[in-house]
Order: structure tokens, then sequence, then C-alpha cells
């Protein structure tokens, strides 16, 4: 990866990220010049999907909102196939509880 090429990420804890949440990230992606970005949180309100989309409107910038739970599938589905070609097992399934063969 080149010094220039690279995405904001914003983690919250939090179980429904608002608008507010948004706006301030939207901020940060102008000031860097950044044209994607990617927001983490178990939710979001209606309000903050809406500012999302309409930032893509008014500037051509993304905002990919990702639940934890999207993460936590894509892991899992992932352990399957690893498991399922002899990869690393899923953590906490033996000895090896790092996950590695």
């Amino acid at each position: 990866m080149f010094a220039g090429d690279w995405f904001p990420i914003q983690v919250k804890q939090q179980n429904r990220v608002g608008r507010p949440d948004i706006d301030a990230f939207e901020a940060v992606m102008e000031r860097e010049d950044r044209a994607r970005g990617f927001f983490v949180a178990f939710g979001y309100t209606g309000d903050a999907e809406a500012e999302a989309a309409a930032f893509w409107k008014r500037t051509k910038r993304k905002i990919t909102l990702i639940s934890v739970q999207e993460i936590l599938d894509e892991q899992h589905v992932q352990r399957l196939g690893d498991r399922r070609n002899g990869g690393p097992r899923a953590l906490g399934s033996g000895p090896d509880e790092v996950g590695l063969p």
C-alpha cells in the first residue's frame, strides 16, 4: 500500500450510531480528501444511514456502514471454509487457541 492510499475507519462501541457521528466522520473524510471510508458499529439509526447516502450524492465520497454482526458472520463463514479445506480451526475448537493448524 502506498502512503497516500489509505481509508479512514471509525469504530464505535455503540448499539445505534446516529447522524452526528456520521457528520463528524464526513468532516474527517473531507479534511483528509478521502473518497472512501468505513464506519463500524453495532447498528445505525435511519438518520445515520440516510446521511451516509446523502453524503455520497452530494460529494461522491462513499461511507460504507458495517455492522459488527456482518463482520462476525463473514468471519464465521471464512472459518468454516478454512476448516473444510484443512486450514486453521475456529478459535476455541481445540488446543491451538490462536487458530493455528
